[in-house]
C-alpha cells in the first residue's frame, strides 16, 4: 500500500513539473512574441519619422489611401517573420500628424500577441532664407536694392546693388518657390472655400468684388487670417491705406494712390501678396511697403510715368517664379530687406501641394 501511494506522488509530481515546464514554455513564447510585437510597433513608428521628413523615399504603395498621409498593412520587416500596420493621418494643427502602429509577430494566431502604439509628430517646413528667391534667373535693374541672400537657378543679371550672397542653385533645404499650379489662394477660387490657420482652425477669405480699393478692406468675423480675395484681371489701391492682412489678387495689382503711403501687412503664417499677374506701380511722389512674403507671379512693372520719387519697400521676402523678375525703371526705386520675423509661413502651397523641404521632425507624443 506504501509503495502505491509513493508512486502516485511520484505521478502527481511528475505531472506537475510537466505542467509546469510547459506554462513555462507558454510563458516564454509569449514573452517573445510579445516583445517582437513592441519592436514591429516601434519599427512602424520609426518608419513613419523617417518618411515625413523624407517624403520623396516613401513606398508609393504607401501614400494615396483615404485622407491618409501615410496607410500600409501587412509591412514585412527583413530579419523578422512578423509585420506592422501603419496608419498616418494629418492632426488638428498645420503639419502635425497622428500615427498609429499595430505590430503582429510571426507565427501566432492570437490577436492578444499584438501591440499598438500610437504617438503625434511635427514637421518643420523650409522658409524663406533670402531676400529674394527666383523659380529661374534672377534679374535686378538699375535702383533696385536687394538687402540679404538672393537664389537664383541660371544666369542671373544684376543691374542694381546686392548687399548679400547671390546663389545660382538652390540647396536640398532650400525654400521652393511655388508655381501658378501650387500657389494657395487661400479659398478664395472655390465657391464658399475655406483656409486653415496655424492653429488648425478655419477661416473664409472675404471677397472683394470691386476692381477699385479706395479705402482699406475689414476682415469679417470669419476671417481671421484677414485673406482678401479679387478674382478680376486688375485691381487698383487708388487711395493712402493701410491693409492689415493678405491681398490675393488672381490678376495684376496696381498701385497708385493720388498721394501719400499704402502699406500691406500680413497677419503670422501668412504671405502679405499673392498675385498671378504684375505688382504695377505708378504715379510719382508715392510709397509701397510690403511687410511679409510676397508671390508676384509676374514680376513688376512701373505705369503711369514718371514716378519720380516713387519707392516700394520689402520687409520679408519676395518670391517669383522661373522666368519672371522686377521690371526696369528709370525714376522709381525698390528696396527689399530680408526679415526673418515676417517669413512664417505656415500654408503657402494649396493643400496636398507642398513642395517645401521637411527641415526636421519632431515628436510630440509616444502612448505605448
Amino acid at each position: 500500500m506504501l509503495v502505491l501511494l509513493v508512486l502516485a506522488v511520484a505521478a502527481l509530481i511528475g505531472v506537475a513539473m510537466l505542467s509546469s515546464a510547459s506554462l513555462q514554455a507558454q510563458v516564454g513564447d509569449s514573452a517573445r512574441r510579445g516583445a517582437e510585437a513592441d519592436t514591429l510597433a516601434e519599427s512602424g513608428v520609426q518608419a513613419a519619422l523617417f518618411y515625413l521628413q523624407y517624403p520623396a523615399k516613401m513606398p508609393a504603395s504607401w501614400a494615396g489611401t483615404g485622407t491618409y498621409t501615410m496607410y500600409v498593412h501587412g509591412q514585412a520587416v527583413p530579419g523578422s517573420n512578423g509585420t506592422f500596420d501603419l496608419n498616418v493621418a494629418p492632426g488638428a494643427k498645420l503639419c502635425t500628424y497622428n500615427i498609429t502602429s499595430v505590430g503582429h509577430p510571426g507565427n501566432s494566431d492570437s490577436s492578444n500577441a499584438s501591440r499598438t502604439i500610437t504617438a503625434s509628430a511635427q514637421t518643420f517646413l523650409a522658409k524663406p532664407t533670402a531676400a529674394a528667391v527666383f523659380g529661374g534667373a534672377a534679374s535686378v535693374p538699375l535702383r533696385h536694392t536687394i538687402n540679404g541672400n538672393v537664389i537664383s537657378s541660371g544666369v542671373p543679371i544684376l543691374g542694381g546693388i546686392l548687399n548679400g550672397v547671390l546663389n545660382q542653385a538652390a540647396s536640398a533645404t532650400d525654400f521652393v518657390v511655388p508655381t501658378t499650379a501650387t500657389i494657395n489662394y487661400f479659398g478664395g477660387n472655390i465657391v464658399n472655400g475655406t483656409y486653415t490657420m496655424p492653429d488648425g482652425s478655419t477661416g473664409k477669405p472675404d471677397i472683394l468684388t470691386s476692381n477699385t480699393l479706395a479705402i482699406a478692406p475689414v476682415a469679417s468675423a470669419t476671417n481671421p487670417g484677414k485673406v482678401f480675395y479679387y478674382g478680376g484681371a486688375t485691381l487698383s489701391l487708388t487711395s493712402a491705406m493701410n491693409i492689415s492682412g493678405t491681398l490675393v489678387v488672381r490678376g495684376a495689382l496696381q498701385v497708385r494712390p493720388a498721394a501719400g503711403a499704402i502699406t500691406i501687412t500680413a497677419q503670422p503664417g501668412f504671405p502679405a501678396l499673392i498675385l498671378d499677374d504684375q505688382l504695377q506701380i505708378g504715379k510719382s511722389s508715392i510709397s509701397l511697403t510690403v511687410n511679409g512674403v510676397s508671390w508676384l507671379g509676374n514680376g513688376t512693372a512701373w505705369i503711369l510715368g514718371p514716378n519720380l520719387l516713387t519707392t516700394a519697400t520689402f520687409s520679408g521676402s519676395v518670391l517669383m517664379p522661373a522666368g519672371k523678375s522686377f521690371g526696369a525703371t528709370v525714376t522709381g526705386a525698390i528696396t527689399v530687406n530680408y526679415n526673418s520675423a515676417n517669413v512664417d509661413l505656415s500654408n503657402l502651397t494649396k493643400p496636398g501641394a507642398t513642395i517645401e523641404p521637411v527641415l526636421s521632425v519632431k515628436l510630440l507624443s509616444w502612448n505605448q
